[in-house]
This record gives C-alpha cells, structure tokens and sequence, in this order.
C-alpha cells in the first residue's frame, strides 16, 4: 500500500497526546506527526497473515519532509527530515495459552543526508533504532 500525506503551512497540526497516537495512512509505529505544519510524507507498507492468521507481519517504510529546523511555529519540536523503517511480527497462541500475543517490533528512524543537520537536531530523534519484545495477553 501506497501512501502520502500532506500538512499545509498555514499552521501546524496539533493533537493532544493524552488521545493517544493520530491515526493517518503514513502513521506507523513509533512516530507522530503531531506539531508539525508544511510537512510531506509518502510511506509504503505490506501487512500479510500466515499460518491460519496466527502470525501477521508488517513491513513499512517511509520519508518524512520536515520544515526547516528553526522554524519553530511549522515545526515545533525541531524534527529533521527523515526515513522510517518498521517491522512488526504478531503471533497469536491457541488452545490453552488462547489470549496470549508475542510481538517483536523493530522501528528505525535515519536522518535525510540531503541535509546539514547540527547535532542538537539529531540525538533523540532521528539516527536511531528501538527493538521491543512484547508478550501481550488479552482476555
């Protein structure tokens, strides 16, 4: 699936974090789009069950054109332009451990090198990568 995403510059996008994460067709895990304006983003992602939808795997991949870093009423928090790779496998138990999710979740962020970047702009946000191992029971 194809993607894109277009904010205007005539303000930023604001959404309270206490809402939770803003679901957009770009949105993957581990990003948000929230205090920025005049931003354009294009993502691709696969998502495929297999083994009787027991297992499910997604794959994206995405670029994120950021306003300038110093421009702090379109880019609030002072992101970089970015590229986004995630990858989320889900395994869902049966029988008697029904309810029970195992899910491993790779989401790396790599600033755009078509940019001079100071490194106040980079620690904490782009040039990163966070592995999750999460054991999810649902009942």
């Amino acid at each position: 699936m194809l993607n894109y995403l277009g904010i205007s510059d005539n303000g930023r996008f604001l959404f309270p974090r206490e809402w939770g994460r803003e679901k957009f067709f770009v949105s993957m895990q581990r990003e948000r789009f929230e205090g920025i304006g005049g931003d354009l983003a294009t993502s691709v992602l696969f998502d495929q069950n297999f083994v009787q939808d027991k297992l499910s795997i997604t794959l994206g991949a995405s670029h994120v054109h950021t306003p300038d870093l110093e421009n702090v009423l379109l880019n609030k928090y002072g992101l970089p332009s970015y590229y986004h790779f995630t990858e989320l496998m889900d395994y869902k138990f049966g029988g008697f451990f029904k309810g029970l999710n195992l899910q491993v979740l790779i989401a790396a962020k790599n600033e755009d090198f078509t940019q001079k970047i100071p490194k106040k702009y980079v620690i904490n946000r782009v040039n990163m990568t966070n592995y999750k191992l999460i054991l999810d029971y649902r009942f």
